[in-house]
């Protein structure tokens, strides 16, 4: 509440009977898809409304009962090991992360979490704050909106200022199983982050495509890709001396075919194999 008693969109969203009475679009959607991409085919789909605290509870129980666990019996003693594909850890961070930093400015769009059977993606309205950037997002928090993050920090729902995101690699660096960090995606409107299973398998595209059909410079890439982990526009040019513009047409067209995907955003933009 402010200082001449009105109410605030924080305090609606924290402490609101019926938030989405003023803040129509402030709940979350989960869809599940049983396959890799978006269809008209749906497993389920859920809508989780009320304050931030129901919302955030009942996504995460919901995410919790929906994901693949991994049961192994040790050589030694007779407790089966359960182990869930995606650290619950890391699957509430990011709720909370999409519930205490998104633009609720943005009154069209809410919170959109789809399940697929190869990766979780986890879709916040509005672009990342000044001066974060995929690449820096570790170390360079920032809030967005800083009395939502200091309630829910107070409440033990946040993590200390600045330690979630560093919290979720350190939880995926020990991890069992052998999981990917978040790949972070600004396209402007939204953040999307996107969690892969470790332990999905598919005949991936770079295995049985027909390299014949690429040029030279693009299987130079592929396999700089392979031996880096990621490229670059300006590493794409060194290795293949080619111009901005090429460059750019290369990289493009294995977006295209599926080879490659992008991540980051403006100068920050990389590609890794698909």
């Amino acid at each position: 509440m402010t200082a001449d008693n009105k109410i605030t969109n924080a305090g609606i969203l924290l402490f609101g009977k019926n938030p989405q009475q003023f803040i129509q679009k402030a709940y979350i959607t989960v869809v599940r898809y049983p396959e890799t991409t978006v269809t008209d085919t749906i497993l389920d789909s859920k809508d989780f409304f009320g304050d931030l605290f129901d919302q955030i509870d009942k996504t995460d129980q919901y995410l919790r009962e929906h994901i693949q666990v991994i049961s192994k019996i040790p050589k030694v003693g007779l407790a089966r090991q359960d182990t869930p594909v995606y650290p619950y850890f890391v699957l509430r961070e990011l709720i909370v992360n999409a519930a205490a930093h998104r633009d609720y400015a943005i009154y069209g769009s809410r919170i959109l979490i789809q399940m697929f059977v190869d990766r979780i993606e986890f879709y916040s309205p509005g672009g990342f704050p000044e001066g974060i950037t995929p690449d820096n997002i570790r170390w360079s928090q920032r809030s967005r909106n800083p009395t939502l993050a200091r309630v829910l920090h107070d409440v033990k729902y946040l993590e200390e200022f600045g330690n979630g995101v560093d919290r979720i690699y350190e939880t995926i660096e020990k991890y069992p199983l052998k999981l990917q960090y978040p790949v972070w995606k600004d396209i402007g409107v939204a953040v999307i982050t996107t969690l892969f299973d470790p332990t999905y398998k598919k005949e991936k595209a770079i295995e049985s495509f027909d390299f014949s059909k690429l040029n030279e410079r693009q299987r130079t890439a592929i396999d700089y890709i392979r031996n880096n982990g990621k490229i670059t526009n300006s590493e794409y040019r060194k290795v293949t001396g080619v111009s901005n513009f090429t460059a750019n047409q290369d990289l493009n067209d294995l977006v295209a075919k599926g080879l490659i995907i992008s991540s980051g955003a403006g100068r920050s933009v990389y590609y890794i194999l698909a």
